[in-house]
């Protein structure tokens, strides 16, 4: 009976090594992370690991996702949140995961850009609504405009004329783009009342 215990423990003991060597265990997997810069002060990005996961990073820097993602499974980094007036783009965001950690993962966080431009020609005591997707102006007079909502980049904008006074005809020259990485804010949308 004696020697029946001791086979069966040594056969678990021995299953259990197995199993740890081959990968069995509850440690394999990677942790994924890397960096974030850009965070405006004061402010913070919601990353996300295959959609959950949720991560607030409120500090440029290093980050890691608190889960670890298994052996063989995918990784994918999106960003769930970005901060106000601000885009977060992802490189290296995807790969599968294996028992060393993922740290190159870069989350790089941009102003939107400010969309505006000037408007000639409208006569005094006249009013002009404008209008770039649900963000509408009205001017009473020439001179420079800006919308109150940036544009983040990637996005389509596209300025155009609600509202013209009744004796004028007022056009768009430059309204219509797309916000590329890296560009400046749009200040060259004019508007013409004849």
């Amino acid at each position: 009976m004696k020697s029946l215990r001791a086979i069966t423990l040594l056969f678990c003991m021995t299953s259990t090594a197995i199993l740890g060597g081959c990968g069995g265990n509850s440690s394999s997997g990677a942790f994924i992370g890397g960096t974030v810069a850009g965070i405006p002060t004061g402010a913070s990005v919601i990353l996300q690991n295959n959609g959950v996961n949720n991560t607030a990073v409120s500090v440029n820097g290093a980050f890691t996702f608190a889960t670890k993602v298994s052996n063989g499974s995918a990784y994918n980094v999106t960003v769930g949140l970005n901060p106000v007036a601000t885009s977060c783009l992802v490189t290296n965001a995807s790969g599968t995961a294996t028992d060393t950690n993922v740290t190159n993962v870069a989350v790089n966080c941009i102003p939107n850009v400010t969309l505006g431009g000037s408007i000639s020609g409208l006569t005094n005591g006249n009013v002009l609504i404008l209008q770039n997707g649900n963000d509408a102006i009205a001017s009473a007079s020439n001179g420079l405009f800006v919308f109150n909502t940036t544009v983040p980049i990637g996005a389509n904008y596209n300025v155009v004329v609600v509202t013209t006074p009744s004796v004028q005809n007022c056009t768009v020259l430059n309204g219509t783009g797309t916000i590329a990485a890296g560009s400046s804010n749009i200040t060259n949308v004019q508007i013409t009342c004849i």
